[in-house]
């Protein structure tokens, strides 16, 4: 049975009320193994309940971060069939997302195994040393909002391109208002690139 390290007590008190052989020196004392037993299985129903409690408090929040973030990581893999916007860019997000949005668990505590029964196998289907992914998202999101700053980069120095392309577009005269509109120095880091 693993506990994690933050639970290390409970295994150390599983272990030294289960001895076996402090009951052959004196078999009188199995009633007091059965109360500690039982004092044992309330904490460890409390430590689990508690564990079981925050992790999907996390996972509902990542839940909700990956929910808000498909959108992205569509276009995102939309993005990097596009030939024409240069070298592919994080090419292992989209299933990178995919793998991060399958490992975060959805059981509710009720669906769980009796809480009192012997905690003494990986029975449960919420191990009480795991943690909700929330490193592993933060490896992923990273990337993916910064590939999409560099996607949106390229498509517009690509659509500029296009319309200096042809002088005589319609849309030329609306690049043209908006740049007079627009304050251009914060493209210079576009402009530059190109």
């Amino acid at each position: 049975m693993r506990f994690g390290p933050e639970r290390q007590n409970l295994a150390l008190e599983r272990d030294a009320r289960m001895q076996p052989a402090s009951l052959d020196l004196n078999p009188s004392l199995w009633t007091a193994v059965e109360v500690n037993l039982r004092t044992f299985r309330q904490r460890h129903s409390l430590a689990y309940q508690r564990h079981h409690n925050e992790y999907h408090r996390r996972a509902a929040t990542l839940r909700n971060q990956i929910g808000g973030r498909r959108v992205r990581v569509s276009a995102l893999a939309q993005l990097i069939q596009v030939r024409e916007l240069d070298e592919a860019v994080s090419v292992d997000v989209p299933s990178r997302f995919e793998d991060l949005a399958a490992s975060v668990r959805n059981c509710s505590l009720e669906s769980d195994f009796d809480l009192e029964s012997a905690p003494w196998g990986n029975q449960r289907k919420l191990p009480i040393d795991e943690t909700a992914p929330e490193p592993d998202a933060l490896e992923i999101f990273g990337p993916m909002d910064a590939s999409m700053r560099e996607y949106n980069r390229r498509l517009s120095v690509h659509a500029v391109r296009q319309l200096l392309a042809d002088s005589a577009s319609p849309q030329m005269d609306t690049l043209i208002n908006l740049i007079q509109v627009a304050d251009p120095s914060s493209w210079k880091p576009c402009w530059t690139k190109t």
